[in-house]
C-alpha cells in the first residue's frame, strides 16, 4: 500500500510540472485507483511522462504502469534454493554430453525437451536427437 501522503505530493507535483491544478477529488480519484501499487513504480511511471510535453490521461498513466509493474516481476531473481522444474536442465535448457569425433572427445551442448529448452535456437540438436536413449537409460535406475 502506498502512503496517502506520499502519494498526494508525487500526484501534486506530476500536476504542477505540466502547470495543471490539482484538487482533492483528483487524488482521491487516483489514490483510489493506485493505492495498492508498487509507490517506486509509479514514481518511474511519472517521471517517464515528464520526457513528453503532452499531459498524459490517466488511462496512458496506467497502461505505463502496468507494463513496468510486468517487466518488474518478470526481473525479479529466482530463488537459488528453489529446486528446479527440470532435473536434467537444472532450468538452463542445456544438457552437456560427450561425443568423439575423430578420436577426440569433447564436451557438448544439447537442448533439453524442457520449456526452457524449447525456447533456446532450434538449429542446436535436442538431447533426444543426439542421445536417443538419454531418458531411457534414466529410467533404468
Amino acid at each position: 500500500m502506498i502512503d496517502s501522503t506520499q502519494f498526494e505530493e508525487e500526484i501534486k507535483d506530476f500536476y504542477s510540472y505540466y502547470n495543471k491544478r490539482c484538487n482533492d477529488k483528483i487524488i482521491d480519484f487516483w489514490y483510489s485507483k493506485l493505492r495498492s501499487s508498487n509507490f517506486l513504480i509509479l514514481r518511474n511511471t511519472l517521471e517517464s511522462f515528464k520526457y513528453i510535453n503532452k499531459f498524459p490521461d490517466f488511462q496512458a498513466v496506467l497502461d505505463l504502469y502496468r507494463q513496468k509493474y510486468r517487466v518488474s516481476k518478470s526481473a525479479q531473481p529466482r530463488d537459488i534454493n528453489a529446486e528446479p522444474k527440470c532435473h536434467h536442465c537444472r532450468d538452463t535448457g542445456l544438457i552437456l554430453h560427450q561425443e568423439t569425433h575423430y578420436g577426440q572427445t569433447g564436451e557438448y551442448a544439447a537442448r533439453c525437451t524442457c520449456a526452457r529448452g524449447e525456447m533456446r535456437n532450434k538449429e542446436m540438436a535436442s538431447i533426444l536427437e543426439v542421445m536417443p536413449d538419454y531418458f531411457k537409460a534414466e529410467r533404468q535406475f
